[in-house]
């Protein structure tokens, strides 16, 4: 409720609400309230302290995202991926939210790529931009191809996934000496006369499928052979495998 009596610091209440009014236009760069609006009898355009500015119309959410927060995958996106120097990307990403993106991937150096994934050029980065329909994608490639011309662009079609679970089609067991690693959902096909290491594959480094992991194993699996019983210290671990290895091999 609004008091149109003094404070008692003598303050006019209505006073002080049409600086915050004031403040508000000059936020929104309105420079005058809407002319059906009146604020008091007597003064013609003046603004009232009590209305605000209409706000903007709710916007709806694309078809295709109603269809997947209901479960529908059966819909397609169309995309665009963009190969473009690795210092030119926060810029390009500014240009595909201004257009309209649905969602972004980013694909950079200064993490790795996930299995089954184009990685970029060295010195360049690949973002990944799904948009709702065509004339959307068409009109982010035009505004990119302009403002970097050294970009490389690609329009596609691709049809919407479960991403939770899409993912795992990538992550493979491996076998290395006595050892099978995998993950969980592939555990039921590891061979009986193996040592079976079950790795979820999350956040962490280490499924197994990496060659530097894989020559690792190997590495353990020889020296516990030759030294059972050994204490192993695992130096950087991730997902713990070479120690989970160790201690399974003796």
């Amino acid at each position: 409720m609004l008091n149109h009596g003094r404070t008692r610091k003598g303050r006019d209440n209505e006073g002080l609400i049409r600086v915050s009014r004031e403040a508000y236009r000059k936020f929104h760069k309105r420079k005058s309230p809407p002319p059906s609006v009146p604020s008091r009898a007597g003064e013609p355009g003046a603004s009232h302290p009590k209305f605000l500015p209409p706000l903007p119309p709710t916007r709806h959410l694309p078809e295709s995202t109603e269809r997947c927060e209901k479960g529908d995958m059966t819909g397609t996106y169309q995309t665009l991926t963009v190969d473009l120097p690795d210092g030119d990307m926060e810029a390009a990403q500014d240009v595909l939210h201004e257009v309209g993106v649905l969602g972004l991937e980013v694909r950079d150096r200064e993490g790795p790529t996930m299995p089954g994934v184009r990685a970029p050029a060295p010195g360049e980065a690949i973002l990944v931009a799904y948009f709702d329909d065509a004339e959307t994608a068409e009109a982010a490639r035009a505004q990119l191809a302009e403002s970097f011309p050294s970009a490389r662009l690609q329009l596609a079609e691709e049809a919407q996934q479960d991403w939770s679970n899409a993912w795992k089609v990538h992550i493979k067991s491996v076998q290395v000496g006595r050892l099978w690693v995998g993950p969980p959902w592939e555990a039921a096909n590891a061979p009986a006369d193996r040592v079976r290491l079950v790795i979820e594959p999350k956040m962490a480094f280490g499924t197994g499928d990496h060659p530097t992991t894989s020559l690792c194993l190997g590495a353990v699996d020889d020296y516990m052979a030759t030294h059972p019983g050994a204490s192993v210290l695992d130096v950087g671990t991730g997902t713990g495998v070479l120690a989970i290895a160790a201690k399974k091999l003796g």
